[in-house]
């Protein structure tokens, strides 16, 4: 008879516990240090860090090939984790200059992609940045929440002007800056919405309107049939075209 053996668990960690005790000052004090003797002060941003660690740590563990899970589970933070990976898959000098160009070339072409939401894509952004910070490309605050802004999908486009002629754009975090605008998300996304409709609507009537332009021509004579069909048609396609044009230069 097989004897069982229990098998080994993964810990992705993917939610972070807010230690219990909490003071006026929007800081906590751990348990453990208490009874310890020692006393730590948590603040809000060191919470907020914590959990954006813990995210980057899942993105790149998820990413890993099973069989190679296991054995980097063991690495608590997304820099050890990193670390462990550049040593371990780095390769050569040849190899880590073109995975660095290819990091900078992933950062200077981030945009928002699809439906996304704004965490979504803030998420994606932590990574690209952090595995630049690993390799020691350090990005600016100004160039991350400049690069941030001008990647939002085009219904930020208000939010995105009036953001980036803030003065403190510099020297505020991408954190922070996330935070402000995640105030606004439904916002957005319920006008968003809204004129999606509106335009389906137009492009409805546009189209009603020009088979009652191609019927009454047909009323008419032969000659004016074809010249007011083709018009009409003419018309709808070039403002269908003209939109389309629009769409793909805002999203770009």
């Amino acid at each position: 008879m097989h004897k069982a053996f229990p098998l080994p668990v993964i810990e992705f960690s993917d939610s972070y516990r807010v230690p219990t005790t909490t003071d006026p000052d929007n800081t906590t004090t751990r348990k453990d240090d208490k009874q310890s003797g020692r006393t730590v002060t948590i603040t809000t941003e060191d919470m907020q860090r914590k959990k954006n660690d813990v995210k980057a740590r899942n993105t790149l563990l998820l990413s890993l090939p099973d069989e190679h899970q296991l054995r980097f589970s063991k690495y608590k933070t997304a820099k050890e984790l990193w670390a462990a990976i550049l040593k371990t898959f780095g390769g050569n000098e040849a190899t880590k200059k073109r995975k660095k160009n290819l990091l900078k070339q992933q950062y200077g072409n981030f945009k928002a992609e699809g439906s996304e939401t704004l965490e979504q894509m803030f998420n994606r952004l932590q990574v690209i940045v952090s595995q630049l910070q690993f390799i020691d490309v350090e990005v600016e605050k100004d160039d991350l929440n400049q690069k941030f802004l001008t990647s939002l999908a085009p219904e930020w486009l208000m939010h995105t002007i009036v953001w980036r002629n803030k003065n403190d754009l510099d020297t505020m975090s991408l954190d922070d800056l996330y935070n402000h605008l995640k105030v606004y998300e439904a916002e957005v996304q319920k006008k968003s919405n809204s004129n999606s409709h509106n335009m389906a609507f137009i492009a409805s009537s546009k189209h009603n309107s020009g088979d009652e332009d191609g019927n009454t021509a047909c009323v008419s004579t032969s000659s004016t049939t074809f010249p007011t069909a083709s018009a009409s048609v003419a018309t709808i396609s070039q403002d269908t075209a003209s939109a389309y044009i629009a769409s793909q230069s805002n999203g770009s």
